[in-house]
């Protein structure tokens, strides 16, 4: 995504969803089961109905809702409009950074394909490339297990990656939000995450020597991919 393709999305998912009011309103939409009127949604967020259409039609005319007769009818004597979810997903690619060198390092794996498994060459790839950004780094031991994945997930960011450190649910590893290979990496996950975890072991190698890495892709571009290291046994 371009600098200015991700400008136009974001101002277009802050038109949609900006207003505090209107995302609270579209969040208790997709939550509910049964799709929602506007008496139930200015009931529920204590707001004049006209308030609560103004919202709801917002939403539709966005992409996020859609409407649906009832069978049941409003007052004037016509079907009552009820709005569910049009399980639009709420995503933006950020700018991808660096990654004409993430390419770079997908190309050296394709180019040496025919020699040899190519998941196991984007790996030896990955390692190697994160033991030269370690030494740049001057990463070095000493540090405690999570301390090292602090410096992992600084670095993934310098190469373009959001991720995300849950001290609860990922003591040891990360998420991944954004990952800027897109949808390269959705149809080659084998490779594209085989030089990930190369990566990631090349970086964590000169700071822990005996730390086996896992990624489990994501399955749509708004998912997340979870990496997690473990000591070895």
């Amino acid at each position: 995504m371009t600098e200015q393709r991700f400008d136009e999305a974001v101002s277009d998912l802050v038109a949609s969803l900006g207003d505090a009011t209107r995302r609270a309103i579209y969040l208790a939409v997709r939550q509910s089961e049964n799709a929602r009127s506007v008496a139930d949604i200015a009931d529920a967020f204590e707001i004049h109905s006209n308030v609560a259409r103004y919202h709801l039609d917002h939403l539709v005319n966005a992409g996020f809702l859609r409407v649906m007769r009832s069978s049941t009818h409003a007052k004037g004597g016509r079907p009552a409009n009820l709005y569910e979810f049009t399980k639009r997903e709420v995503h933006i690619d950020l700018p991808s950074r660096n990654f004409e060198l993430l390419g770079g390092l997908l190309a050296q794996v394709l180019q040496r394909v025919p020699s040899g498994d190519v998941a196991g060459i984007a790996y030896e790839v990955g390692v190697a490339f994160g033991e030269q950004l370690a030494e740049s780094r001057q990463l070095r031991g000493g540090k405690d297990l999570s301390s090292a994945v602090d410096e992992v997930v600084d670095v993934m960011h310098g190469l373009g990656f959001r991720t995300r450190r849950d001290e609860i649910e990922f003591e040891c590893g990360y998420a991944t939000t954004h990952c800027p290979f897109g949808t390269v990496a959705l149809e080659n996950p084998r490779v594209v995450c085989s030089l990930d975890r190369g990566l990631v072991a090349g970086l964590m190698g000169t700071m822990h020597k005996d730390i086996e890495v896992s990624v489990l892709p994501h399955t749509r571009l708004s998912a997340q991919c979870i990496t997690t290291l473990t000591r070895r046994s």
